[in-house]
């Protein structure tokens, strides 16, 4: 079976699987946070070994519930012909003669050169004779490094023959167990599978979460996972894959955790109960010390007093921006707590969201505030976001410092969110 048509049945008999739960009710309480969800651990990696190269397949060393590990040989191909040509290969590059002989003519041109120019020195020798001996000795330098070419291409068509025959072997890519063998010694293989080959440390555990918990389960969450038929108890898995789109139909989403068996005593394929492990929080990045810097902008319009004031002293209507820094209340008296976030390669807007168990949809009303708010999204690494959060982790003001002069500043305004320019010295701009 094609490795991405298997992809596919496992992802539906897992649905599959777990669809009636969900459609009874059959989450139990757990806790005060998260109910427990039934859930199946399915191997971390299937993998559906081929040939790199179509031919006859001379033996395969391994069978089903093997163990394998990485680099191991499972198979070989009929190589007769590669493994020839290989020894042919290796039998010219080991050839040096051309090369000799030409280092031979080389030393005798040369001298009879230096005879040459002795001779036409004392008018012994013609022009004619001299620059024949030049022309022989500039042949022989050519064919010498002919003949050094000519060793570098045999040795790197032996590498090539080498590689040839190193197709016809065929290694387990990783660690784990043969779960079915689709081929034997003396079957033809194109692009069928040989082996196919399950890893087992770790395992995944794919479960199938209520909608109404999306966002509030979180990558690097942990989960207590009660497989069936087990007597050894509960095993502590971590959240790796959220999936970001749900089912409308079932009002479901997807969720993948990672599960540790390195003595492989658990085996894929058991169904299992999931229970989130209660109270988990992520923990913030960096507590700041730095005050909050406040903007006051004033702009002069032609329609009062004061512009016409102004207009007296100058030849054209000026816009002054003003910005100066406003003295913060102390640390202690603002409400909420300081969390500084620093930008790391790779990080978005909504991956330091989630990092610090702030909502998406907190973030998607922000972006969506002003056309401002929307450049936000693109970030630089190095850069500083500060968030001032309640007791209840919810977004009371949050700064991003463009540069060391300027700073944005973003606070709730109702149900939307309202950005402010900072400056952080005194600027006019005339």
């Amino acid at each position: 079976m094609h490795p991405s048509r298997h992809h596919k049945i496992s992802r539906l008999s897992v649905g599959l699987l777990l669809l009636p739960v969900l459609l009874t009710g059959g989450f139990g309480a757990m806790g005060d946070d998260f109910p427990a969800v039934d859930c199946v651990i399915t191997p971390y990696v299937i993998a559906d070994i081929s040939s790199a190269t179509p031919g006859l397949i001379a033996e395969v060393e391994v069978d089903r519930s093997d163990r394998v590990e990485e680099g191991q040989v499972v198979a070989r191909l009929h190589a007769g012909v590669e493994q020839a040509v290989v020894a042919y290969a290796e039998k010219r590059a080991k050839l040096t003669t051309e090369k000799q002989l030409r280092q031979v003519n080389e030393v005798f041109d040369e001298k009879r050169l230096d005879r040459l120019k002795l001779l036409h020195s004392k008018n012994v020798a013609s022009f004619q004779d001299r620059d024949d001996a030049q022309r022989e000795l500039a042949l022989s330098q050519w064919e010498l490094q002919r003949a050094q070419d000519t060793i570098e291409l045999r040795e790197l068509e032996l590498r090539k023959a080498k590689e040839q025959l190193k197709e016809k072997t065929v290694y387990s890519p990783i660690n784990g167990f043969v779960i079915q063998r689709f081929k034997t010694a003396g079957e033809y293989v194109e692009d069928q599978p040989i082996l196919r080959i399950a890893q087992l440390d770790p395992l995944n555990v794919e479960a199938i979460v209520p909608m109404e918990l999306f966002g509030k389960i979180k990558p690097g969450m942990e989960a207590d996972v009660y497989p069936e038929f087990s007597e050894t108890g509960p095993r502590r898995a971590q959240i790796s894959v959220i999936d970001k789109m749900g089912d409308a139909g079932s009002g479901t989403f997807g969720v993948r955790l990672t599960l540790s068996n390195p003595e492989q005593q658990l085996p894929a394929g058991l169904k299992c109960q999931l229970k989130f492990v209660p109270g988990q929080q992520q923990t913030p990045d960096v507590l700041p010390e730095d005050p909050v810097i406040t903007k006051h902008t004033a702009q002069t319009k032609a329609n009062t007093p004061e512009a016409s004031s102004a207009q007296t002293n100058s030849d054209a209507t000026a816009n002054i921006e003003i910005a100066k820094t406003v003295k913060p209340p102390s640390p202690a008296t603002l409400p909420g707590t300081w969390v500084e976030v620093k930008v790391r390669s790779g990080d978005s807007l909504a991956r330091i969201f989630s990092r610090n168990n702030l909502s998406a949809g907190v973030l998607h009303r922000i972006t969506h505030s002003s056309k401002e708010a929307k450049k936000l999204a693109r970030i630089k690494p190095g850069k500083t976001l500060r968030f001032r959060l309640d007791d209840e982790g919810n977004l009371l003001e949050l700064i991003y410092q463009k540069s060391p002069m300027r700073s944005v500043q973003i606070l709730p305004d109702g149900e939307s969110f309202t950005l402010n320019e900072i400056e952080h010295e005194l600027a006019a701009h005339l």
